[in-house]
């Protein structure tokens, strides 16, 4: 992949000038800042015309951080007009366990659902090209070694990913998932058992690390005194084409 060809599409701002290489699936560690998801999906849906569903655990740690960062370009484009055309076409989906997400997955992946499978699915869009995964790793943080289930989770999404791609008529599907509780060789405060990152991080044509340097400088939050925009103070952030 060519990482000097810039799609538009962006986990921060318009404001800030730091933009993906284009992508059929994406995984993104580290420290991201809980707005991240929301401008991914609203720039996959005004570049590229693409709807998102954004898969979450649990409602309320996701709207919770949601509220405590405050995110200002967020909260002064609420309500108006492309802002809110584009943020209707956004869904966020509870799915409260592995077995949960991983039938909402196969179901909206699926190229031949039943009516039987429809009606235990109701939530289901097939009108969703883009399936954003929050945090999987918290389904397994209580298993003695979380690796395994994490990476069949995974697989088996990979697999319906790879069906639909060959018999979609529209737009082929994306696949993103944000996940900060991976295992990095030197992440030493995290439990052995988790995920290792460079493991999972082979399933994926892109891979992207936020560090907390460069997240405090880039996301302008209303917590506190927004800093300096201009472009060279951003911080590099990790490319990685697998």
């Amino acid at each position: 992949m060519n990482t000097n060809q810039y799609s538009g599409l962006s986990l921060f701002p318009p404001s800030i000038p730091l933009q993906l290489p284009e992508f059929s699936t994406l995984i993104v560690s580290g420290l991201h800042h809980p707005s991240a998801p929301i401008h991914l999906a609203l720039s996959l849906r005004e570049h590229q015309n693409r709807r998102s569903v954004i898969f979450i655990p649990d409602f309320k740690p996701f709207k919770d951080s949601l509220h405590q960062f405050k995110d200002s370009w967020l909260l002064s484009q609420s309500g108006q007009g492309k802002m809110s055309g584009m943020a209707v076409e956004i869904d966020v989906v509870s799915a409260p366990s592995p077995s949960h997400l991983s039938m909402l997955l196969v179901t909206a992946l699926s190229t031949t659902t039943t009516a039987e499978q429809a009606l235990e699915s109701s939530i289901i869009e097939d009108r969703w090209d883009t399936f954003i995964l929050i945090d999987p790793s918290s389904y397994f943080l209580k298993a003695v070694d979380c690796q395994a289930p994490y990476l069949s989770l995974l697989h088996r999404v990979f697999a319906c990913l790879s069906k639909r791609r060959l018999s979609c008529e529209g737009l082929p599907p994306k696949m993103v998932l944000f996940d900060s509780s991976l295992k990095n060789p030197n992440d030493y405060n995290l439990p052995e058992a988790l995920p290792s990152l460079r493991l999972v991080e082979k399933l994926f044509d892109l891979s992207v690390s936020i560090t907390q340097d460069s997240l405090a400088m880039i996301v302008p939050s209303s917590q506190g005194e927004e800093l300096d925009q201009e472009e060279d103070s951003i911080k590099e952030l990790r490319f990685s084409t697998i």
